[in-house]
């Protein structure tokens, strides 16, 4: 019932649309002919941008129906009249748009009438035996003359039961078939999904190489400005000595000492170079442990949530561990949170990072709050990046990203 329901409501709100499809068909012709004295150019745009809301609600039901969406992708006229009219002239989904829009003024509309009739018979058939028998009898007609039980049982009982077999297997059938029929012809063409994902592609491409570009410019400067800097004072410190050795012990050995001191928060420095460049930790111990780590050292509490890994290629696991160590320092900085939940899972071909916390909420990436690199980095490697963070809290930041070998 609840299927026979909403393919019900699908034709026959169908039929509405039709209605409005013809009404825009009406509209083309008129501004097509207007066009032959130039003042119907803007009108003929006009109505397309129509149409073009038609098509967007006719994709909407289908993904409803189907489950869903439906993508579109249309080339945006910008300029002059004339000029925004060749640009959708050019677009091919303009005349997939136009397809779309004669046939469904007729097929909306057929369908939606036999939708309608067949309901009608449905209800009035069972009631023609009371209108006949509850009055005086007096013969009525109906497809014949009924002027008796049998007559009115024979003829309203198979239409009741013919209508209602046709409502609940036709009207389901017919009602996807022309969901997936539209969905056919209005989504982008094999072409044009190639194009949107070069288009993806060459953004996630260019945005890994500025991120790798600005790690490298971070590792430069952290070696020149602070290890090259630690390493020359060592050695200054090592000069002094030597020279100061026969002839002052005492500052000599003073001297010794502050370079071994230096040298030692010179090998810390370059561990956390190498540490934020790849962590041995994941190389020695994979990527479940060196999360935990992270929870483990973060100021805020985590609670962490690991489920059974594969160990994905080191890429993959190189971003979720950086994901992950930026979501926790995000959460450290700007939520004000006093619980964090980090949930590590790996399901099909895919592994899952999902941060949530407790905080003030309304994180936005474009405040440089390094959300926005954490979702190059995801892009980068054709994952999928999610924020939830109303005013309030909680937030949830989810990454999926793609570990098949």
């Amino acid at each position: 019932m609840r299927r026979t329901g909403q393919a019900t409501a699908y034709l026959l709100r169908g039929g509405v649309t039709a209605v409005a499809a013809a009404g825009a068909m009406l509209a083309l012709a008129m501004a097509g002919a207007l066009c032959l004295v130039l003042i119907g150019v803007p009108l003929l745009v006009e109505t397309i941008r129509v149409v073009r809301l038609l098509a967007a609600v006719e994709r909407r039901r289908a993904g409803r129906l189907l489950g869903g969406a439906v993508p579109q992708r249309y080339a945006e006229p910008s300029g002059s009249s004339f000029a925004q009219l060749r640009t959708l002239a050019r677009d091919p989904a303009t005349w997939r748009d136009l397809l779309w829009l004669v046939l469904h003024a007729m097929a909306g509309t057929s369908l939606a009438l036999c939708c309608l009739a067949v309901w009608l018979c449905a209800i009035i058939a069972p009631v023609v035996t009371l209108v006949w028998w509850v009055p005086d009898g007096a013969p009525i007609a109906f497809f014949v003359t009924i002027d008796s039980w049998t007559r009115a049982l024979a003829v309203s009982l198979p239409i009741a039961v013919g209508s209602a077999a046709l409502l609940i297997w036709a009207g389901p059938v017919f009602a996807a078939a022309q969901a997936k029929a539209y969905r056919a012809l209005l989504a982008p063409s094999a072409r044009d999904r190639l194009t949107v994902r070069v288009e993806q592609l060459s953004t996630t491409r260019a945005a890994a190489l500025d991120a790798h570009a600005a790690e490298l410019r971070r590792i430069e400067r952290d070696l020149h400005d602070g290890i090259q800097a630690r390493l020359v004072a060592v050695a200054i410190q090592l000069g002094l000595a030597q020279r100061q050795r026969d002839t002052d012990p005492d500052t000599a050995n003073q001297l010794v000492e502050r370079a071994h001191a230096g040298v030692e928060q010179t090998l810390t420095a370059l561990r956390e170079v190498v540490r934020s460049i790849y962590p041995p930790i994941l190389a020695d111990r994979g990527l479940a442990e060196a999360v935990r780590t992270l929870a483990a050292e973060s100021p805020v509490p985590v609670r962490a949530s690991i489920g059974a890994l594969m160990r994905p290629p080191a890429a993959v696991e190189s971003a979720a561990y950086f994901i992950a160590a930026e979501a926790l320092t995000n959460v450290v900085k700007h939520s004000g949170a006093t619980e964090i939940t980090l949930t590590l899972d790996q399901g099909g071909n895919r592994l899952v990072v999902e941060v949530t916390d407790n905080g003030r909420g309304g994180a936005d990436p474009s405040l440089g709050t390094g959300l926005a690199g954490v979702a190059d980095r995801a892009a980068a490697l054709d994952g999928r990046t999610t924020l939830h963070s109303p005013a309030g809290g909680p937030t949830t930041l989810r990454v999926e990203l793609p570990c098949a070998s």
